[in-house]
């Protein structure tokens, strides 16, 4: 019976620290590093996309304990077929968020990417200006101090959520929602 409990309460914890949704992720401008102008989710469509979202500064801290454990596990692997057996063909982007006065910091943020980010993961930065209300109301955006990793599907609709900084639980429950 105590199995049973144990299981059970493992169940429920899972869908309290992570949001599961099946809704559209909303149409957001955002620019590369190299001042590109993308469309998510229209750019992505077509394939499974994870994206890594932070609106402060403490989350965006956080955010980068996501950075490499998600390029060697999704990215490195796709570009290396013969060496690993999973290989995803999904798009990656990490997105800091510059709204209200932070708006003016973006193009030194932008400079301080190009110079301490390594390279292999730039073409995976993203940066948003603009109003976060709106998509704050629409995520439902509580952490302020947390990052967003969200799941698309092909079609653009989020299929997974969970906030916080990486740990491998977290990733294999990521993992889980790309194979589906």
């Amino acid at each position: 019976m105590k199995k049973y409990l144990f299981y059970f309460f493992i169940l429920i914890f899972s869908f309290v620290s992570v949001g599961q949704y099946n809704i559209p992720f909303p149409e957001m401008e955002c620019e590369t590093l190299d001042g590109k102008h993308i469309t998510l989710p229209e750019f992505s469509k077509g394939k499974y996309t994870i994206i890594g979202i932070a609106y402060t500064k403490r989350s965006e801290e956080k955010l980068k304990s996501w950075y490499m454990p998600i390029y060697y596990k999704f990215i490195y692997h796709a570009h290396h077929p013969v060496l690993y057996q999973n290989n995803y063909h999904i798009n990656v982007f990490f997105m800091p968020m510059f709204t209200g006065t932070h708006e003016v910091s973006l193009h030194a943020a932008k400079h301080y990417f190009k110079t301490h980010i390594d390279l292999k993961l730039q073409d995976h930065l993203l940066v948003y200006r603009g109003d976060l209300e709106k998509y704050h109301q629409m995520l439902d955006f509580e952490h302020v101090d947390k990052p967003y990793i969200l799941v698309l599907d092909q079609t653009g609709r989020i299929v997974f959520e969970m906030t916080g900084e990486y740990s491998l639980y977290k990733m294999e429950m990521l993992e889980k929602y790309i194979k589906e």
